[in-house]
This record gives C-alpha cells, structure tokens and sequence, in this order.
C-alpha cells in the first residue's frame, strides 16, 4: 500500500469510528439500560 492509499484507509477508518462512537453515545441518551441496546446492536452485526 503506498502511503496515499494508507491515508485514505486512515482517514475512512477515522470517519467510521467516529460514527460508531456518536451511535453508541446516542444509545446511551436515549435509554435508560444502554448496555442491552448495545449488546443487541453487537448481535444484529454478528447475524449479518
């Protein structure tokens, strides 16, 4: 991989975490026992 294309992987990398991070903050906003939302959210991947 040339250091281009390694900084593009980076930077989606980046963009993706940040989104999973904002997602899992919602999850626990919006509910009261965020650790099943995120247990099921980890399931529903495992399934796909």
């Amino acid at each position: 991989m040339n250091p281009e294309e390694k900084w593009i992987v980076d930077q989606v990398l980046e963009d993706f975490k940040d989104e999973t991070v904002k997602f899992v903050g919602k999850c626990f906003e919006d509910d009261e026992y965020p650790q099943e939302r995120i247990i099921d959210f980890n399931e529903s991947l495992d399934e796909m």
